[in-house]
């Protein structure tokens, strides 16, 4: 909850005071859009997405798109390689409280077992620890080709096949 007030604040330094909040019915997405303390809007300047993996989908696929100009934001439990792939086209941002390249949180990326996703809530479970919450860009994009020698886009993390990008410290 605390990540998603800061977020909040940092949206209004910026001017951004008409936000909606995508939640459903999940305890967490209730207490994170109370937390967050606004009231939907209308015409929202950004939408922020708190509910689960299946609602979140469901808003992405909804907006296409029809991105706000102020951008649309996943809680950090919403970070999933698989959400970011298929939404590339509505460019997320992602809030989260720690580095997903910092070393713990590539450590435990590492040891997930073939085939399994690092979330947020798994890297806390394994014991990560949080940092200054911060605004990550995604894009599907990747650097090093496979075909030149690289395995950085092949490669397992937090989003693989794409990129994530700092932007901002809330």
């Amino acid at each position: 909850g605390s990540v998603l007030a800061s977020l909040t604040r940092w949206l209004k330094r910026r001017g951004i005071t008409r936000v909606d909040v995508e939640s459903d019915e999940s305890p967490r997405s209730r207490r994170a859009a109370e937390a967050m303390g606004v009231d939907s809007a209308a015409r929202p300047q950004a939408i922020v997405i708190t509910g689960t993996w299946e609602s979140a989908e469901a808003a992405l696929r909804e907006l296409g798109r029809a991105v706000p100009e102020g951008g649309v934001y996943l809680a950090p439990w919403l970070m999933t390689g698989p959400i970011l792939t298929s939404y590339a086209t509505t460019a997320p941002l992602v809030v989260l409280p720690f580095d997903p390249h910092g070393t713990q949180a590539e450590r435990y990326a590492a040891g997930l077992p073939a085939g399994e996703t690092p979330t947020a809530a798994g890297f806390r479970a394994w014991g990560g620890s949080d940092d200054e919450p911060q605004v990550w860009a995604t894009s599907p994009a990747s650097i090093f080709p496979t075909d030149l020698g690289h395995d950085h886009a092949a490669g397992r993390g937090w989003f693989p096949g794409g990129a994530l990008v700092a932007i901002a410290r809330l």
